[in-house]
């Protein structure tokens, strides 16, 4: 059974729906529909070598080619992108005091930061996300040994 955009959205809220919520995002929806999510999954999808049919509107067709070995890191990767938006949003946030009650809304940018280094650590680590890949090629010096009296004779 393929993946589909609302099982990816689930994961997703569960994992990242309460930081959602907390910085203004969409931490609920899980209808296929969640705006906020639209680019943690594309680019996820982009990332495992798929595409998708419009970068602001990812279905379930665009899923389809995900194998179900990479499901891990399809979730895991989108889930850094989404903690990316949620630290975008929260560094807007302001610390307010009204009376006695004060909110240090600033703290959760802060929070999202660390969050977002060990989730990068852990992607790096598990699939290699982040990281340039190796190149080979091959590097022609063109040196040669040469019959030093032809070179001379000839005024080189």
């Amino acid at each position: 059974m393929a993946l589909t955009i609302v099982q990816v959205e689930t994961v997703l809220i569960r994992r990242v729906g309460a930081l959602f919520t907390a910085v203004g995002l969409d931490g609920t929806t899980i209808d296929g529909n969640n705006p906020d999510l639209v680019d943690p999954v594309g680019a996820s999808i982009r990332n495992l070598g798929g595409s998708v049919t419009t970068i602001t509107n990812v279905v379930d067709a665009d899923l389809a080619g995900i194998v179900e070995t990479d499901y891990d890191e399809l979730l895991d990767v989108a889930e850094l992108r989404a903690l990316q938006s949620a630290h975008s949003a929260a560094t807007t946030l302001i610390n307010t005091a009204i009376g006695p009650r004060k909110e240090e809304l600033s703290s959760i940018a802060n929070s999202l930061a660390k969050l977002i280094e060990q989730k990068q650590k852990q992607t790096e680590e598990l699939y290699g996300y982040g990281l340039r890949p190796l190149e080979s090629g091959l590097l022609e010096l063109d040196f040669a040994e040469h019959d030093q009296d032809n070179v001379d004779e000839l005024g080189w």
